[in-house]
């Protein structure tokens, strides 16, 4: 069996940890055609008001702050992706 491991870099994007705040981040990405390899949506532990999504790959346009009208933004650390059968 193949695998191969690859250096990633996440974009995240906080948000209000409340109804349709990951649906309103997601669809501008899904309405542009994004194939997400990665989605990570949490909380954060302690803090009921506030939440987290991580993206992978998400890509930049010239006049696109944030991959595709997210408003996600590349996260310092990187990640790494595993990839086989």
């Amino acid at each position: 069996m193949a695998v191969t491991v690859k250096r990633i870099t996440l974009w995240r994007k906080e948000l209000e940890n409340k109804a349709g705040t990951l649906a309103g981040t997601l669809e501008p990405l899904a309405k542009a055609g994004a194939d997400l390899q990665i989605v990570m949506g949490y909380r954060y532990p302690g803090d009921n008001t506030k939440a987290v999504v991580e993206l992978y790959p998400v890509w930049k346009q010239e006049n696109d702050a944030g991959g595709a009208g997210s408003g996600a933004d590349s996260f310092d650390d990187t990640g790494a992706i595993r990839r086989g059968r």
